[in-house]
Order: C-alpha cells, then sequence, then structure tokens
C-alpha cells in the first residue's frame, strides 16, 4: 500500500495550529517552576517567531540581539535553508503580560545564561536555588 500511495500520492495530514487565545490558555496553566519558565518562552518565541522545533533548541545566546522594538533572532540554518545562509527573523515587544521578549530575558536571567544553547535541559545537574525564582 505505501508503494500506491507513493506512485498515485495522497494528500498530507495536516496538524491543526495553535490559536492565539489557545495559546494563553496553555500559557496560564503552566507553573512557577524553571521548567515551566523555560517551557513558556519555548511557545512564546516559537509562536511569536513562527519557528520549527528545530529552530528553536539549535539557538544560541549569541543567536539573540536586543534592539529597541525587541530582539531580532539569527537563524543559522532551518529546514528551508539547506546552505546555511541564514536569516534574521524580529519578534516584537508584546503588549500584554504574554510578551515573548520579557519571557526570553526572564528565563535568561533565572538559569543565569549568557553564552551557550537558549533552551537548555533542565535537570538535576542544574544549578541549584534557581527554582524559587519570581515570574513575571
Amino acid at each position: 500500500m505505501r508503494g500506491i500511495r507513493r506512485e498515485r500520492g495522497s494528500a498530507q495530514r495536516q496538524a491543526k495550529p495553535l490559536l492565539r487565545d489557545d495559546l494563553f490558555v496553555v500559557l496560564a496553566a503552566t507553573g512557577d517552576g524553571l521548567k515551566d519558565i523555560r517551557d513558556r518562552v519555548l511557545l512564546l518565541v516559537g509562536f511569536a517567531g513562527g519557528f520549527r522545533r528545530a529552530e528553536l533548541v539549535a539557538l544560541d545566546c549569541a543567536d539573540v540581539e536586543r534592539v529597541r522594538q525587541g530582539v531580532v533572532v539569527t537563524l543559522r540554518r532551518s529546514k528551508t535553508d539547506q546552505e546555511g545562509a541564514g536569516r534574521k527573523i524580529g519578534i516584537p515587544l508584546g503588549r500584554s503580560k504574554w510578551c515573548p521578549v520579557s519571557a526570553l530575558d526572564h528565563w535568561l536571567a533565572a538559569a543565569e545564561m549568557d553564552e551557550g544553547a537558549v533552551f537548555r535541559r533542565v535537570g538535576p545537574n542544574f544549578p541549584q536555588g534557581l527554582a524559587g525564582v519570581d515570574v513575571p
């Protein structure tokens, strides 16, 4: 059957998009731990920039540039950029409590990061004493 589908073609199943109001419901349900802070930033930055999962996890602190209107994220490589020419994506400041730029700043401060991967694993080897960080 797979061979027939490959020869004749078939419609791809498309995932339904996450809408803004649904995103806010998901964000409101997150907790206050360090993993929750990271997960909120992943959702907010990914939604605001329209990033793929692989693009998000490949972000480095050096790829995030602060500008007056928000941040500019440099993608070094993506699924649609196989040669690695890179592109820059602007993420503006938000007007609600779910601002992706302030959430990113809060995550970097809470995790005490200024270099390396932006979205790191949070586990037992992560620096202690950060679990009680105030969430904006």
